[in-house]
């Protein structure tokens, strides 16, 4: 996988209306936290309001089954464009918890210049934004918020709670479960993105797992970095017994690695094919 395959499309000069009901939360939280690498330019992405208040960048996964509640709340009370209708395809959709979706239904939120495949298997609640692509064979279990731009390509997989921002990738024979893909990030072909956040135009290449399980069954900690910079001795309890990988913006993370849990990477880190990586690592480190 190379950067041909990278595509920018999503339109920032409208962001202010993407997310209605949102805009008017004020406070700009950290791209940095105490102790770890700079990971995210913020003010990028229509999804700030999910990281105000964290005191680790992980707690943006905490909040993202109350943050996808809301955005839903906002497009029934707002009146979008819904099509209700049977769920597709050979299993029968089951009410998300928390969930108003009656059992059997998939209720689309489509923008215009949404598609969604008939060949594509849609159960939940689901919203697609204005120019995004549901390709025949993804299954798609809400709650899942697709922004505008986006593909979800043949054979993807998304097990619920999935966040994606404008322009992202999901791409063929790859799962998604509770986890976070910041705009134009891509997970094209052959990933596994299970309780992770990928930055601002990151990128994984074919066959990389950001494995969410600690061996042990332990809880995840995360690396703290020494005041100069490099992977410390300290840690920092996140609570959490599945944590994946959480990539700053522009990461570039080569074909079949392994990232385990807890891995942080900094924004512009580069990951050479066939690494296994752990622990936390400053902006715009070279791995493997």
């Amino acid at each position: 996988m190379n950067k041909s395959d990278r595509s920018d499309r999503s339109d920032r000069s409208d962001r202010s209306d993407r997310i209605t009901g949102f805009s008017g939360l004020t406070g700009s939280p950290r791209a940095r936290w105490l102790g770890m690498p700079e990971l995210f330019d913020l003010g990028d992405s229509a999804h700030e309001a999910l990281f105000e208040g964290a005191t680790g960048p992980w707690e943006a996964l905490a909040a993202l089954d109350a943050y996808l509640e809301g955005l839903f709340e906002m497009c029934r009370l707002n009146g979008r464009i819904l099509q209700a209708r049977p769920a597709t395809g050979a299993y029968p959709a089951t009410r998300a918890a928390g969930s108003s979706t009656p059992s059997g239904e998939a209720r689309l939120y489509l923008e215009a210049g949404a598609e969604v495949d008939p060949r594509a298997t849609i159960q939940g609640e689901v919203f697609v934004g204005a120019g995004s692509r549901i390709e025949a064979g993804a299954m798609v279990k809400g709650p899942a918020w697709i922004g505008r731009g986006c593909e979800v390509r043949q054979g993807a997989y998304l097990r619920g709670f999935v966040l994606a921002g404008d322009g992202a990738v999901l791409g063929h024979a790859s799962e998604f479960k509770h986890c976070i893909l910041l705009e134009g990030s891509q997970a094209p072909h052959f990933n596994y993105v299970g309780d992770s956040i990928l930055g601002i135009r990151s990128h994984i290449g074919a066959g990389v797992i950001l494995s969410n399980v600690r061996m042990d069954k332990r809880q995840v900690r995360i690396q703290l970095l020494s005041p100069d910079g490099q992977p410390g001795l300290e840690y920092a309890a996140t609570g959490l017994e599945k944590l994946g990988a959480i990539l700053g913006d522009g990461c570039e993370v080569g074909c079949n690695s392994v990232l385990n849990p807890g891995t942080l990477l900094g924004r512009g880190c580069f990951v050479a094919p066939l690494s296994t990586v752990k622990g936390s690592h400053g902006a715009r480190t070279r791995i493997g």
